[in-house]
């Protein structure tokens, strides 16, 4: 396992806990959330030939899809061991790799677009669909809009944010809250 499957690894045990509910001591559900269990990851290694001239060779990334057991995907991640450094703080990527960047997110947005389009994979309508790019200890969350194209998260005035930091669980916190997951009585 490469440094970079495990950060991917690490973000996907993040995810999961910061979506599932929170219990109290008495058995109140005191944050919302998916039921514990129902989310699962899937981890795949890539190796792929790079079309870019200014970026010859194989590309190796990881790729994340979270699912859950009820309602299907609902997100998922890349993550490429070239990737270090391509970003800025203010998510732009350095001249010399801008393509490299286009590269991989255009991976992103193949695989969001395939994991929420799949009607075998049963997403759910109407709900968020949200990935990430993942590169060293920093994550990028895209949204797709209404037109199926990515848009940047930004959150606490930031696009890019370090595994460590507690914003990226803040700002997982707030997706979770988008979803319009039942209670255990059946209603939103």
């Amino acid at each position: 396992m490469t440094v970079d499957t495990s950060n991917i690894l690490n973000f996907a045990d993040t995810l999961i806990r910061q979506f599932e509910q929170k219990v109290d001591e008495q058995g109140n559900v005191s944050k919302r959330g998916f039921e514990r269990g129902d989310l699962n990851k899937l981890l795949s290694r890539f190796l792929r030939d790079t079309p870019d001239p200014n970026y010859p060779g194989i590309l190796t990334y990881g790729n994340l899809i979270v699912c859950s057991r009820k309602y299907g995907p609902v997100f998922v991640a890349v993550g490429a061991e070239a990737f270090d450094g391509l970003l800025t703080p203010d998510g732009e990527a350095p001249a010399c790799d801008r393509n490299v960047h286009k590269y991989v997110c255009d991976i992103l947005a193949a695989r969001l677009r395939s994991a929420f389009a799949d009607k075998n994979n049963k997403p759910r309508d109407g709900w968020p669909q949200y990935g990430a790019l993942i590169y060293g200890h920093d994550i990028a969350v895209f949204k797709v809009d209404s037109e199926h194209r990515l848009q940047w998260v930004e959150f606490e005035g930031e696009r890019v944010h370090h595994v460590l930091w507690g914003r990226i669980i803040r700002l997982l916190d707030e997706i979770v809250s988008e979803f319009q997951i039942p209670d255990g009585m059946g209603t939103n």
